[in-house]
Formats: structure tokens, C-alpha cells, sequence
């Protein structure tokens, strides 16, 4: 049911999905579907967030956290002034983005959301 009310508030992704949903990937890291969702969820609501918004959090429904984070934890330790987006990095792998922050006040933000999404949108990918 969830997934339904997202297709419907998000049509290029149920589009996308639709495309590409027979196609055969190597492995996970190339699975173009697995990740739409994500991608679509994040663009969109960068592209459709109201100007009082500072920042969006993108966590994934299997993180785990050991202590509470709150607005000061965050502006301390994930969010910066200088740059666009925040990850949890990884040393010689692939990068993690169970936890993205997306500055919502960095210029270029919105650009960013408007590339990805057509990467997916144009199948380049």
C-alpha cells in the first residue's frame, strides 16, 4: 500500500520502475530499481521542499542509533555551511548512503536533485 501512494506522488519513479524492472543487473551495486526509490524520494523532496526548510534527512528503515541526535548534534557534527550534501563515508568500498544530509540552503542543492533525477529519468543510469 505504501509503495502505491508513493507511485502515485511520484509518477517518474513508477515509470521508472516500470522500464526497467525486467532488466538484468550483474549485482546489487548495479541495480538501477533497488536504488530508484531512494533517488526518487530524496529529489523529490528537495524539488518541492518550502523555503523554511534548512536541511532533509535521508535514513534508511535499517539504521540503528546508540545515542539520541538532535539540532545542536547535527549542526555540530553533519551539517556545513560549504557544502551540499553530508554522508557517512567508508574507506575502499562503495559509499554508504544509509544517512544522507542535503543542505537545503547550498546553491547548488536543487541542481543536484534536477541532475539525478534525470539521470534516472533518461535511463543514463
Amino acid at each position: 500500500m505504501k509503495i502505491k501512494i508513493f507511485f502515485d506522488k511520484i509518477l517518474e519513479l513508477n515509470f521508472f520502475v516500470i522500464r526497467n524492472s525486467s532488466r538484468v543487473v550483474k549485482s546489487f551495486l548495479f541495480d538501477g530499481v533497488r536504488f530508484s526509490y531512494k533517488v526518487y524520494a530524496y529529489t523529490h523532496a528537495i524539488l518541492n521542499a518550502s523555503n523554511d526548510i534548512d536541511g532533509l534527512i535521508c535514513i534508511d528503515a535499517d539504521s540503528v542509533f546508540y545515542q539520541p541526535i538532535n539540532v545542536d548534534w547535527l549542526q555540530k557534527n553533519i551539517h556545513r555551511d560549504n557544502h551540499m550534501l553530508t554522508h557517512l563515508g567508508r574507506k575502499f568500498q562503495y559509499s554508504e548512503c544509509g544517512f544522507l544530509y542535503f543542505n537545503l540552503r547550498h546553491p547548488e542543492t536543487k541542481n543536484y536533485a534536477l541532475e539525478m533525477k534525470m539521470m534516472y529519468d533518461e535511463n543514463k543510469i
